[in-house]
């Protein structure tokens, strides 16, 4: 079932009448009318299911497992929700993650163990840095009142996840240790 989810959320997207990327319009590409913020959270929205149900399969940490499974269940609804909005707009959404996420899951793949649990929380802590910065830029700086409204009312989640994610991190010892992991490489 969990494997699903993804193909379920793009599904979703589809039948509510969205188009895959590149489909529509291409003047409604640009910055303007929300549609850059969008694609980028429809895009993190994906990277976060697809990442995080591989995350609550693999991961051998309890509190990554659970943090994973939170992820797939609050962004699933996140994309749910902006589905509905970016139809109404006429928006595009992201088919796909994006190339960054891509790279990441090909990283996950190839771990097990206590690497795998470092790396994809290592990856959560940034992708949720990305994220609150968009939604922050959004929620201040939209000009559609839809979108800013969605952006504000979500911004709280995205910078509880960052925090669950950090304190996670924390608790694995990647903290502000991780200058000096990197020289032990």
């Amino acid at each position: 079932m969990r494997q699903m989810l993804p193909w379920a959320a793009l599904g979703l997207a589809l039948v509510l009448g969205a188009t895959p990327a590149g489909a529509q319009d291409r003047g409604k590409e640009g910055k303007g009318g929300g549609a850059h913020f969008v694609m980028m959270a429809s895009a993190s929205d994906l990277a976060e299911i697809n990442l995080s149900q591989l995350a609550a399969k693999r991961a051998t940490m309890p509190e990554v497992q659970r943090f994973a499974q939170q992820m797939v269940t609050d962004h699933t609804k996140t994309l749910t929700e902006l589905t509905t909005l970016a139809n109404t707009k006429g928006l595009r959404l992201a088919a796909t993650m994006d190339a960054k996420a891509q790279s990441m899951a090909k990283r996950l793949a190839g771990l097990s163990g206590a690497a795998f649990d470092r790396e994809y929380i290592t990856g959560q802590v940034k992708a949720h840095q990305e994220a609150v910065t968009l939604y922050e830029q959004e929620s201040r700086d939209g000009t559609d009142a839809t979108l800013k409204a969605f952006a504000a009312k979500t911004l709280p989640h995205i910078r509880h996840h960052l925090k669950m994610a950090q304190d996670i991190q924390a608790k694995m010892g990647e903290g502000k240790g991780d200058r000096g992991k990197e020289r032990d490489r």
